[in-house]
């Protein structure tokens, strides 16, 4: 798990996030409170739930690949969100 605090809108962030995550074939299932999102790699799927609150987003890693760390993860929410 790890949380983003967010310099912008949630709304932003979310199409941000929307436009990243579908141009590789994943998909994002929630509104602004909470979803999943689905990412395809190389490597084998990640899934992730995320919840908002206040201007913070919690990000729960419920699948990856074994080789992808979380550190790893959030370094490329941070490049997106940030």
């Amino acid at each position: 798990m790890f949380v983003i605090q967010l310099s912008m809108s949630i709304e932003e962030a979310l199409q941000r996030a929307k436009t990243a995550v579908t141009k590789d074939g994943g998909a994002i299932i929630g509104n602004l409170k909470a979803g999943v999102i689905f990412v395809k790699t190389i490597l084998g799927e990640i899934r992730c739930a995320y919840e908002v609150e206040d201007n913070q987003v919690k990000f729960n890693v419920i699948q990856k690949p074994c080789t992808i760390t979380e550190d790893f993860l959030k370094k490329q929410v941070e490049g997106i969100l940030l």
